[in-house]
């Protein structure tokens, strides 16, 4: 086994570079060879040297890989070390978060096939959130105090009380309707900002997307209704709708605020879309 290990020394406030030393020492124990590319990716001709690319970082390190490569990581197995601040994607893949065990599947676990999202030309595995999260997620850009679940919570407090509902027109399945919305989270994944449990149904090899809309909310209301949104018990909720699709499309006459795997973007038009188990990951 020849391992491309592709690690972001930065992801985690330094978080992957720790664990660089011990990834060495499994891979030396087991048998396998390996090559560390930090900070920077194999040329994609190289790709086929190897028999798995290891990724150790967080979301942004993920996201940043598979659109690098796209088409060419379909015949590679992929894994991964969550090290990043927030690792919603990790949550939904692993049942543990601890390093030890996330080790043991990047080396011994088994090939599965996972969902591959792409939004207009980019891909993403774990989601996108339009309005209100793509607005916190600027804000995080802009505000760097804290880190990980604690930042994206910071973030959500300073916009909750002012931030205004869009007039949206949204696309599920070629049923379309307009509505005004706090926020539409398209999920691959299941979980967002560092554990906030927004898409609670979503599942990474079902062949489905997950929209969750939360429409208008009165601003005095909105803090009693965060805890319920951060654990998943939002469903039932009257200004909530939940579907499942393979097409979604996202329109604004206003540019909105918008995050791929928490990677910030804006736009007009989000076309969304799923390639059913496109990647294998070895968890």
């Amino acid at each position: 086994m020849r391992l491309a290990i592709i690690s972001n020394t930065s992801a985690g406030n330094g978080v992957a570079s720790s664990y660089l030393q011990k990834v060495f020492q499994a891979c030396e124990a087991n048998g396998f060879t390996y090559e560390v590319f930090s900070n920077v990716l194999p040329e994609v001709h190289r790709l086929k040297e190897f028999n798995q690319l290891v990724i150790i970082g967080g979301d942004g390190t993920l996201h940043h890989v598979i659109n690098a490569y796209k088409e060419a990581l379909k015949d590679i197995p992929l894994s991964l070390l969550a090290a990043g601040t927030g690792n919603d994607f990790a949550r939904s893949v692993y049942l543990k978060q601890d390093f030890d065990f996330q080790l043991d599947r990047v080396l011994n676990g088994e090939l599965q096939p996972i969902d591959v999202g792409l939004c207009n030309e980019h891909w993403f595995l774990n989601g996108v959130g339009v309005g209100f999260d793509g607005a916190v997620v600027h804000k995080m850009l802009k505000d760097r105090w804290f880190s990980g679940h604690l930042s994206y919570y910071m973030a959500v407090l300073s916009l909750l009380f002012s931030y205004e509902e869009t007039s949206l027109r949204i696309t599920i399945d070629q049923q379309t309707r307009e509505e005004k919305a706090l926020m539409l989270t398209v999920g691959n994944g299941r979980f967002f900002g560092g554990g906030f449990l927004v898409t609670p149904q979503a599942n990474l090899a079902d062949g489905q997307l997950d929209a969750c809309t939360i429409g208008r909310i009165p601003k005095w209301q909105r803090a009693f209704h965060l805890p319920k949104i951060e654990k998943g018990l939002h469903l039932s909720l009257p200004f909530v709708r939940y579907e499942q699709a393979k097409e979604i499309r996202i329109e604004s006459t206003e540019p909105l605020h918008a995050h791929l795997d928490g990677e910030y973007h804006f736009g007009t038009d989000f076309r969304i879309s799923l390639r059913p188990a496109y990647l294998q990951f070895r968890i």
